[in-house]
């Protein structure tokens, strides 16, 4: 067999596995999620060492989308209400303009 058809029967079925088993444990909506994870970083990433010398390009282009992913969509996320704390955080101090 093929080294890449083998790659992809393995994605395949680790994909369906894992997917399977949260779509039952956790439900529709994280397994969805996480297997749009799963396919990026466990896929993608793997299939990256195919590309002969560009693997380090690849990963760090896969690593600046995910940066601009999750500064996107965690932009107006209130961090001190989402994690529960109390109060509003201390202020840096100023310092004065010369």
């Amino acid at each position: 067999m093929p080294l890449t058809a083998a790659f992809l029967v393995a994605a395949a079925v680790s994909l369906l596995l894992v997917n399977g088993y949260l779509w039952r444990a956790a439900g529709a909506g994280f397994a969805r999620i996480a297997a749009c994870a799963q396919f990026a970083y466990m896929v993608l990433f793997s299939y990256s060492f195919f590309f002969d010398g560009l693997t380090g390009i690849t990963i760090t282009v896969g690593a600046i989308v995910t940066l601009a992913l999750l500064m996107a969509f965690t932009a107006k996320v209130d961090w001190n209400q989402a994690l529960g704390r109390k109060g509003v955080p201390p202020r840096l101090p100023v310092s004065p303009e010369a």
